[in-house]
């Protein structure tokens, strides 16, 4: 329970105590993802060209409105994109993934990482992207305290065994280090 609760805190924080997690953070490049030669933003019916303009306008938005002092080196998709990206080729005649070709042509992305909680992560529910710089300089999630398991005491007729933990949520040093990109 502790895990799952610290695992809540760095997706979305905790409102109750006004800590942020990495998907609510305030300050951050949103990127509009635009309609594909489809109608629709989403990543299933668009084209390798308009999935690779898509994650370049994510990653290119925080460069340019930092003016390049952050470098996004990292991007996270829900599960779903990111399994199309690595497994269609990007195009009929290549041998490449579009994951491949963004991974060798993009000058700052590094890395590409599927995370769960993406999927409706976004505004309306929709499925959102984050890039941003992963470095413990640039963001990190705090836990002051990691899990402690006490040695368990006999109360009764039951035993009890206490546990602790703390979690200060993510923390962003630098606005607009974070770009998020929703409806993918």
């Amino acid at each position: 329970a502790v895990e799952l609760k610290i695992d809540q805190m760095a997706r979305f924080g905790d409102t109750a105590t006004g800590l942020l997690g990495l998907l609510n953070q305030p300050n951050t490049t949103l990127f509009t993802v635009p309609n594909g030669a489809s109608g629709f933003p989403q990543w299933s019916t668009k084209t390798p060209d308009e999935i690779i303009a898509d994650i370049n306008g994510c990653i290119n938005g925080i460069v340019s409105s930092t003016k390049e002092v952050e470098i996004p080196n990292t991007l996270l998709l829900p599960i779903g994109q990111y399994t199309f990206i690595t497994t269609t080729p990007r195009s009929s005649t290549s041998d490449t993934t579009i994951a491949g070709f963004v991974l060798a042509n993009n000058p700052y992305l590094k890395r590409i990482v599927p995370w769960y909680a993406l999927d409706g992560a976004g505004a309306a529910g929709t499925d959102r992207m984050v890039a941003y710089r992963n470095d413990p300089d640039a963001l990190e999630l705090i836990i002051p305290q990691e899990f402690e398991q006490l040695p368990p005491e006999a109360r009764g007729l039951e035993t009890v065994t206490n546990c602790l933990a703390r979690c200060g949520g993510v923390v962003v040093y630098y606005p607009l280090s974070i770009s998020y990109g929703d409806g993918i």
